[in-house]
């Protein structure tokens, strides 16, 4: 008798554990689910992309070689990859510019201000659409790691929907910080993903799922992929900012980064390092071709990383890479014709074909 008071409770939280567990049965899911995040729309935009030139190449109708971009606003700048943009550029040679040309540079998927969370996801978005790019370019950016960043991967979580098998995967590697929040959205994903049976039986009676007024996906074949470098385009050499310039892009805006951005608190996060972990593992199963690059930043925000401790986690994250067997090329130990920037952080997109060209270099 001393049980069966128990019997009650935990029968209902079963019973609604179980109920609960109808948000993640795919026919159910897409019919009352929330409407796709930003992340989603992106990885299914350049899914239609990749299944497009997966159809050309299979018609020999695509004869280029394709670099596929992951990063952050730091690979931004390769948009600035347009043929004739390369082609004028003072900063490479004849036959640099040759090899160069020989590859379609895909740039959608870079995501401003990711983590090692889209870097898997959208990795992984390429090795399951089917389409084999001949070389996929993953920028590593150290701040990437900070547990204390407004952009850890505890923020991106929450700000964007994933599919329940990885948010077990992050339930396994989350830090105390966030750790109840997403086993909470592990154990209960119908309160993470939105869910409402209401909207699932309305859209299953009118033959509609959580994508039919989403116009953002089929727009993305439209966006452009590489551009010119606009006339109005802003940047200066880095030992010839104007005083005012190098004040406002240089010294005030490094000291945001580290007091209220990226560099904040610079604290390891074992998350991202986790993160990074699978993504490896992502990469030797797909078997396709990768190159991790660190972009250079200006030498006064550098001087503020490695005060900051990132020199560690520059050495952590190069041999975790080198020693899944993976090119990893450092642009801030590398010496570079083109020295210009926009801000402290951020290389010119006048470097654009330079920084390419060094970091194909680990393949030619």
């Amino acid at each position: 008798m001393k049980y069966k008071i128990f019997f009650l409770p935990i029968s209902l939280f079963l019973f609604i554990f179980l109920i609960d567990k109808i948000s993640i049965i795919p026919g159910i899911h897409e019919l009352g689910r929330i409407e796709n995040s930003p992340l989603e729309n992106i990885a299914d935009g350049v899914r239609r992309i990749y299944a497009s030139k997966k159809l050309d190449k299979e018609k020999t109708i695509y004869n280029k070689k394709t670099a596929i971009i992951l990063g952050t606003s730091r690979s931004d700048i390769l948009k600035f990859s347009s043929s004739d943009f390369i082609r004028d550029s003072k900063f490479i040679s004849f036959d640099e510019k040759k090899m160069l040309l020989h590859y379609d540079v895909e740039t959608r998927s870079v995501v401003k201000a990711s983590d090692f969370l889209y870097n898997y996801f959208l990795f992984k978005n390429i090795k399951d659409s089917g389409f084999k790019p001949e070389i996929v370019l993953i920028e590593v950016s150290p701040e990437t790691t900070n547990l204390n960043s407004p952009f850890h991967v505890s923020s991106q979580y929450s700000t964007n929907i994933i599919p329940y098998k990885l948010l077990l995967n992050l339930v396994t590697i989350a830090e105390k910080s966030w750790f109840k929040q997403v086993l909470t959205s592990a154990i209960f994903p119908s309160s993470y993903y939105k869910f409402k049976p209401e909207k699932a039986i309305s859209n299953f009676f009118t033959n509609k799922d959580y994508l039919t007024n989403n116009n953002v996906i089929a727009a993305y074949e439209f966006f452009p992929s590489t551009t010119p470098l606009p006339t109005s385009y802003e940047d200066y050499r880095s030992d010839n900012f104007p005083p005012e310039k190098y004040q406002e892009r240089i010294l005030d805006y490094s000291n945001f980064l580290k007091q209220d951005n990226i560099l904040r608190d610079y604290s390891i996060s074992k998350s991202e390092l986790a993160l990074l972990d699978l993504l490896l593992k992502e990469i030797h199963e797909s078997n396709l071709n990768v190159i991790f690059w660190r972009p250079k930043v200006h030498n006064y925000y550098y001087t503020m990383q490695l005060d900051s401790g990132l020199g560690k986690i520059d050495e952590i994250i190069e041999t975790k890479i080198r020693n899944a067997g993976y090119p990893y090329i450092n642009l801030q130990l590398t010496k570079m014709n083109c020295d210009y920037f926009t801000d402290a952080s951020h290389h010119s997109g006048r470097c654009a074909p330079e920084i390419l060209n060094k970091v194909l270099s680990a393949v030619h």
